[in-house]
């Protein structure tokens, strides 16, 4: 059996991506504790690479996407999907789908997707489906964006591996004058 050192000191890994370890604070042994694959961390974080081209600004603060539990084998998936995607220089990220076309304020999915290389170079984007947005978040955004016709994005900004609990955490983006700030300055403006 091999013997893992942990020290006070930054690992390669760390040094590098500027993530922390927790492996080595713990003193756990990765390959006792995920079993995915991801040997040298348990949070792995994202941010503007994930975006879609455009113009874009935060409108809300990092969500934590809901039902991940109920797809947890989707999530570990597209979890791998996306390191392999982020070592070759591949895009990947999340989208935003009504659940009800008609009336989209009742609930908007999250679908991570990554693309991929074929086996004669051609690429391919699979997708996942990873959850739900919070009803409370749904009717926030409903209310200030998409019925005023404002397009909206996601932002993939980390994910948890680890197959009892994986976590999936997101940012809704819309186009510039509409972020977080000044969606409360209009609140504030706004009579009551």
């Amino acid at each position: 059996m091999r013997q893992h050192k942990f020290t006070n000191r930054k690992s390669p890994t760390e040094e590098q991506s500027g993530h922390l370890d927790h492996d080595r604070i713990s003193g756990q042994c990765p390959s006792r504790r995920l079993s995915c694959g991801m040997e040298n961390y348990v949070w792995r974080n994202y941010g503007p690479e994930t975006r879609p081209p455009g113009e874009w600004v935060r409108t809300t603060g990092i969500i934590s996407v809901q039902g991940v539990g109920d797809n947890r084998d989707a999530v570990i998936a597209f979890a791998d999907a996306v390191e392999a995607s982020r070592k070759k220089g591949l895009r990947f990220g999340v989208d935003l789908a009504a659940e009800d076309i008609d009336n989209p304020e009742k609930g908007l999915l999250v679908v991570g997707g990554a693309e991929s290389k074929g086996f004669f170079g051609g690429r391919t984007i699979k997708h996942w489906p990873l959850g739900y947005l919070s009803e409370k978040i749904v009717s926030e955004i409903h209310d200030e964006l998409i019925e005023k016709s404002i397009p909206i994005a996601a932002e993939l900004t980390g994910i948890h591996y680890d197959r009892a609990q994986p976590e999936v955490k997101i940012c809704i983006l819309a186009p510039e004058g509409h972020g977080a700030r000044d969606r409360e300055r209009r609140r504030r403006a706004k009579p009551t």
